[in-house]
């Protein structure tokens, strides 16, 4: 686009320059070269709207690649032994010789056992690349383990259907974000169908009822 605006200033300069010049001498009229612009306008026009079409049509192709890109990228998990349902577990998690490492072939975690009870908290430390966030992308399976598994209730947890497991799992970021609505509605987002007295349960389990019930609308605020 830059070019053809480009192309059309100079155009325009060139014109007004010799047409100024003939205006002065007396070889055209003012009017002839009023005019001369008004036609180089019109052919000016189209040409600029061909080239902003041109453009559209450039960055749609770049985001159609994009997106049939992420359409045609193979699932880096094996979904083949999903036969449980997730709804019910307890959370007794075990980490079993758990090996991993990304497309790069260098291991990210290497020989991992680890037991974590039911209501346990846990909190994963240490230096930026050791590993932490993999684990918890092993636990939602965006990745399986290259070897070793990941046990939940005694069950492999590649045995679980992959929504119902995922359903399980809530996220706390570190800068809290509110989506437009009401607490009770931000509380029920991931799972509409969610009951007064199961929000109010979801809150007390969070700590949150208590400022929450000090609103002058409290849920509903």
């Amino acid at each position: 686009m830059s070019s053809i605006a480009l192309y059309v200033g100079l155009g325009y300069v060139l014109v007004w320059f010799f047409g100024a010049r003939g205006v002065l001498s007396g070889t055209i009229s003012l009017g002839v070269l009023v005019a001369f612009t008004q036609y180089l306008w019109q052919l000016y026009g189209p040409i600029g709207a061909v080239s902003r079409l041109y453009e559209r049509f450039q960055f749609a192709m770049t985001a159609g690649e994009r997106v049939f890109e992420v359409l045609d990228t193979q699932p880096e998990i094996d979904r083949t032994r999903e036969r449980r349902s997730a709804a019910g577990v307890s959370g007794a998690m075990r980490f079993e010789n758990v090996y991993f490492s990304y497309e790069d072939g260098a291991p990210v975690l290497y020989d991992i056992d680890l037991d974590v009870r039911p209501g346990e908290m846990i909190g994963l430390v240490g230096r930026t690349g050791v590993g932490k966030t993999t684990i918890v992308n092993l636990v939602c399976r965006f990745y399986d383990p290259d070897r070793g598994a990941i046990y939940v209730d005694g069950h492999d947890l590649r045995e679980y259907d992959l929504r119902s497991w995922r359903t399980q799992i809530g996220m706390v970021l570190q800068e809290p974000f509110l989506f437009h609505g009401s607490i009770a509605d931000n509380i029920a987002y991931g799972r509409a169908e969610a009951t007064e007295h199961e929000v109010i349960a979801a809150a007390r389990a969070a700590n949150a009822h208590g400022f929450i019930m000090s609103f002058p609308d409290r849920y509903d605020s």
